[in-house]
């Protein structure tokens, strides 16, 4: 008996001890990425990040998708638990403050090698919270480190958009979706997505294959259409189809031609049509960014179509656009409900 009240003595102060160690959740906006480098490099640095992180949401004023917030190395104690963390130490100055900072991250061996002008970036996770993407920058010179990050900018860009994408699928779903109307979608209609709490049905049309959900406050929009057959071959068929669709299933609103961009890209297993842009109201000056989604499904001989629309005037409006294009990506059709 007295060995027993010991080991469980002991087991408690383990698990107190190291209960003191566990790491918090990171802190700030998903889309926020606090780079700490000493105030004189700061314009050096922009440039060069500004070749990974260049992508603009136009609505109509623009946003860029990520946003860069430059801090002095004395503030990395302040933002050392945030979400995205870039540490800078550019140049061969040992008296530099950056320099100071990332040598005492690196190994040796690692921070000489960067200043020969070896590899620059070092990339980790849970660096200093939970659910963190911690990532160090030591580089010979500007020159440097723009080949260096050019090498790998598709692989950097890739790790953001994974944690911010990862982080924003708990906060969709971390309460409880509404399964019956996921349920009866796949009755009915033979495809279904995820409903998280807050979102209400605008519309449920089976006579013109429509379906239209959206949430207030800020407002927020997602519909899904589909047909028999393969319906677009081309780019220019996808753009005709995008503007019918704004006419025949809202009427209300136009997708207009001011940045209007497409791509072709994959939308999990399907070869897609990614089309983003501006939607505005035909009889009052409203409008907003949409992202809009083009498939056919070989198995079902079906076409789909995906809108996607926000409405926030003067606010942010990037992550409100990411949640959606989360919520899209949760579709599935009859053959991968198993798996759903």
């Amino acid at each position: 008996m007295k060995f027993r009240i010991i080991n469980q003595i002991l087991l408690l102060l383990v698990l107190v001890f190291s209960g003191c160690h566990i790491k918090r959740d990171a802190i700030g906006t998903d889309n926020k990425i606090i780079v700490i480098v000493p105030r004189p490099q700061v314009e050096a640095v922009k440039s060069a990040l500004s070749t990974i992180f260049n992508d603009t949401l136009y609505t109509p004023q623009p946003e860029p998708e990520y946003l860069l917030q430059f801090a002095t190395i004395n503030e990395f104690q302040r933002y050392n638990t945030h979400v995205n963390i870039i540490v800078v130490g550019l140049g061969q100055d040992q008296a530099n403050p950056g320099n100071q900072l990332v040598k005492q991250m690196l190994p040796a061996s690692s921070y000489k090698a960067s200043k020969d002008g070896g590899p620059a970036v070092f990339l980790t996770h849970d660096q200093y919270a939970q659910d963190q993407l911690f990532m160090i920058l030591s580089a010979r010179d500007k020159e440097h480190l723009i080949d260096e990050l050019a090498k790998r900018s598709a692989w950097i860009k890739k790790k953001f958009d994974d944690l911010f994408d990862l982080r924003q699928r708990v906060y969709l779903f971390e309460r409880v979706c509404q399964e019956d109307i996921e349920k009866k979608l796949f009755a009915d209609y033979g495809w279904a997505i995820k409903v998280p709490w807050g979102y209400e049905v605008v519309k449920d049309a089976p006579d013109s294959n429509f379906f239209w959900m959206g949430r207030q406050r800020p407002f927020r929009w997602l519909s899904v259409q589909w047909e028999t057959s393969l319906t677009v071959n081309d780019a220019d068929d996808a753009i005709t189809k995008l503007h019918s669709y704004a006419a025949e299933f809202y009427g209300h609103i136009q997708f207009t031609d001011y940045h209007l961009k497409i791509e072709q890209v994959d939308f999990k297993n399907w070869t897609a049509w990614r089309i983003t842009g501006m939607w505005e109201k035909i009889e009052e000056a409203q409008g907003g960014p949409f992202l809009h989604y083009i498939f056919y499904d070989g198995v079902s001989d079906r076409t789909y179509q995906i809108n996607m629309t926000v409405f926030f005037p003067g606010k942010g409006k990037m992550i409100l656009l990411r949640q959606l294009d989360i919520l899209a990506h949760s579709l599935y059709v009859e053959q991968e409900s198993e798996e759903n």
